[in-house]
């Protein structure tokens, strides 16, 4: 269980990296695009664990406050992603 706990710190520098390559998201109508980096982390997440969408949507509501994840979205975002 530890391993599980420690995952999350060693995706700063790794998510900084992807998304300054990354284009930015311009602002148009409707609602506000979700930030790149959140989606980055979560898709790190159901990367390292090899998870579906929606139990990756899970571990993001588990992790959140330790990735430092700012907005709340739903599996969708993360498919899109």
């Amino acid at each position: 269980m530890s391993k599980i706990a420690d995952v999350p710190y060693g995706f700063g520098d790794v998510v900084n990296i992807a998304v300054s390559s990354m284009p930015e998201m311009k602002k148009g109508p409707g609602r506000s695009p979700v930030q790149s980096q959140d989606i980055v982390k979560v898709m790190f997440i159901q990367a390292y664990f090899g998870m579906p969408n929606r139990i990756a949507q899970g571990f993001f509501r588990l992790f959140g406050e330790k990735l430092g994840i700012s907005s709340e979205f739903s599996y969708k975002t993360i498919e899109r992603g």
